[in-house]
């Protein structure tokens, strides 16, 4: 849900802080079509992709080792190095960019780490939609919200970006910005 949240906040909510449910789930639907896989299929069905993820290199032979680098790091450079992913789609490459908005330690990932995560989460989604796609985003979109309450506010058809709360005087006690309290918070995000 972070992940989502933070491609939100890029594409759906721009300088607007409040949207009708439905003009969000257009949005990202449309930002996510055609949501598949199938153009990285040769790379995911690699069977040594899970092999480098899961930090068993030793199984995979050299030139194929090599070969998936090549591939990987042309569709997700690393971080850092100054030049354009070559994403066929570009969904990869939006899910990555909002991984490493939202999880911080997602920066020192290789490539393949970085692949497979974003695949996976496409996977997930894609299997949590199913048919019912309309319907699979007010749910999820509505989740999202009841679940990061200091980020958003749901009523009924609306969602509200909860993003500029100013000090509140209540019987002269003055009571911080969600902001403030935010900054104090040092504890890093796992996933």
């Amino acid at each position: 849900m972070s992940v989502l949240s933070e491609i939100l906040k890029e594409h759906a909510f721009g300088a607007v802080g409040t949207k009708k449910l439905s003009a969000i789930e257009d949005k990202v639907m449309n930002l996510l079509s055609p949501f598949s896989l199938k153009p990285y299929e040769d790379i995911i069905t690699k069977p040594y992709l899970d092999a480098l993820c899961a930090g068993h290199e030793d199984v995979v032979k050299k030139s194929d080792k090599v070969k998936l680098w090549n591939d990987l790091e042309e569709i997700l450079p690393p971080f850092g190095a100054n030049k354009t992913g070559k994403d066929p789609v570009g969904l990869i490459s939006l899910v990555d960019r909002a991984y490493m908005r939202a999880f911080k330690l997602h920066k020192v990932y290789n490539s393949a780490m970085r692949f497979h995560c974003a695949a996976r989460w496409l996977a997930m989604f894609q299997s949590a939609l199913a048919e019912s796609r309309k319907e699979g985003w007010r749910e999820i979109l509505t989740l999202l919200a009841e679940s990061e309450t200091g980020t958003y506010c749901l009523t009924e058809d609306r969602i509200a970006l909860v993003t500029h709360r100013k000090r509140v005087k209540v019987d002269a006690i003055e009571t911080p910005s969600l902001e403030d309290s935010q900054e104090k918070l040092t504890t890093p995000q796992l996933f």
